[in-house]
């Protein structure tokens, strides 16, 4: 799916708006718009020049992956460690593996399930900062499915840990906030809160409901 990352709005092909349109189009039963996500995520991984040091989530226009950017947007463009980088979109990486695993669900495609295992390993390979952080939700889901379609116990912790951590970092007034971005509950806007919230919360349910119907 087309999106305008950066400064200049140029048009580019990105994990995170791709992903999600493939799990919409499951949703829906867009066969075209699954067919192209499943393209792209798949061949996305496929062309990592660096990894695990680097995950590169874009290409341009033409088809080729962007591994060139100013600093300023360089997490919009690759999903570096912690340590390195700030406030890395580890979700993307969650979008790509849940979106695979999901699509292994609907019709069984062996190179759907070695994707989603792919993206999971990378997931892993970054566990001790993405299991704490406000993007964890999206890796426990789709760590959830993974564990359903595989049984490996691995995949159950990691999910576990990320249920853990949401629950473990909710408000006593049931609410969420981003302490990387706010310094404390009452500087957050309300309506971030109400966001954050209501997808935390989804996040919680799609792992109890995943989780129990693997049981």
């Amino acid at each position: 799916m087309r999106s305008r990352i950066g400064a200049d709005g140029e048009e580019f092909y990105d994990l995170r708006s791709t992903a999600l349109a493939g799990l919409v189009g499951l949703s829906v039963g867009d066969d075209e718009a699954v067919a192209g996500a499943l393209d792209f995520t798949r061949r996305l991984m496929a062309d990592q020049p660096d990894l695990p040091r680097n995950f590169f989530l874009v290409r341009d226009s033409k088809g080729h992956l962007v591994t060139s950017f100013d600093d300023a947007e360089a997490r919009l463009f690759t999903v570096g460690f912690a340590e390195h980088q700030r406030d890395p979109l580890y979700y993307a990486l969650g979008l790509g593996m849940t979106f695979l695993a999901a699509a292994h669900e609907r019709d069984g495609a062996p190179e759907s399930l070695s994707g989603a295992l792919a993206y999971a390993e990378q997931c892993m390979a970054r566990t001790d900062a993405i299991l704490r952080h406000h993007y964890t939700g999206k890796i426990g889901w789709g760590m959830a499915k993974l564990y359903r379609l595989t049984r490996r116990p691995e995949h159950r912790a990691v999910a576990e840990q990320a249920a853990e951590h949401l629950l473990r970092t909710q408000l006593s007034s049931g609410a969420w906030w981003i302490p990387t971005l706010y310094s404390a509950p009452e500087e957050q806007p309300r309506a971030v809160t109400l966001d954050r919230t209501a997808e935390h919360a989804l996040w919680l349910r799609l792992f109890s409901d995943t989780m129990r119907a693997g049981d």
